[in-house]
């Protein structure tokens, strides 16, 4: 296989780095089709109430396209939230021998997984659900997925719990199956910035609270987080 079609929802800025790197260091010919163009361009985050953009560059250094999103109400939080009907007349034109599917649970990307059953084209899964903290689902949904997920030819894991996840609907792997890359430390700054930009300021009091923001979670993370560091009161930083 070598040329490959990625449907992503929109550019995030741990995959961008991955992209770039796969189109600097193989012979992969692969393409972004990229449903929504949040983060790129300044729009309302639904889940986390508030205008956002990246100030970052997410699009250069690798091969991608903007499928038209015809959705009343763009986002990832709904089914419907990416409602591209261009998007199988895209893949079709680009030609590609296999398909890279970023979540499932979208009107679109089901438009893609059909469209590459009935071509013959394989799949391919990556999503990072797990099962941390909560049980398996319901029979009749691990039936359910556990029929989707026998469609897909290989799955780009991110890790122990997210292969544990698949196993559990039925999902075999390699013992030696890769993880999926996500993040690139030559986006932070260097160490000495790091540690001048955590230094206290000095019109801070001594007995200040500190809250470090550790998962982008907008719902079930975001109070367990700030209790964990809330418990921490700094009264030195070097």
């Amino acid at each position: 296989m070598r040329r490959l079609a990625i449907v992503l929802s929109h550019p995030v800025q741990y995959y961008s780095p991955w992209f770039r790197w796969l189109r600097a260091h193989t012979a992969l010919e692969f393409r972004v089709f990229y449903l929504w163009n949040f983060g790129v361009s300044e729009q309302h985050d639904p889940q986390f109430r508030t205008r956002f953009q990246w100030d970052i560059d997410l699009l250069s250094g690798y091969d991608h396209e903007f499928v038209p999103n015809v959705a009343r109400a763009p986002g990832t939080h709904h089914f419907r939230g990416l409602d591209n009907p261009a998007l199988t007349a895209r893949l079709a034109a680009w030609q590609p021998e296999a398909l890279l599917l970023f979540g499932y649970n979208w009107l679109s990307h089901q438009r893609a997984f059909w469209w590459a059953r009935r071509h013959g084209v394989p799949l391919l899964l990556r999503g990072d659900s797990h099962l941390l903290g909560r049980g398996l689902p319901s029979w009749p949904h691990r039936r359910l997925l556990g029929f989707l997920f026998k469609r897909f030819a290989a799955f780009a894991c991110v890790g122990a719990a997210n292969r544990d996840y698949f196993r559990a609907f039925g999902v075999c792997f390699s013992p030696r199956t890769p993880s999926t890359p996500r993040a690139s430390i030559r986006r932070m700054p260097p160490p000495a910035r790091r540690r001048s930009s955590c230094a206290p300021n000095s019109d801070w009091p001594a007995n200040a609270w500190f809250f470090l923001p550790a998962n982008s979670t907008p719902a079930n993370n975001r109070s367990s987080c700030c209790v964990l560091f809330k418990r921490w009161r700094p009264t030195r930083m070097r």
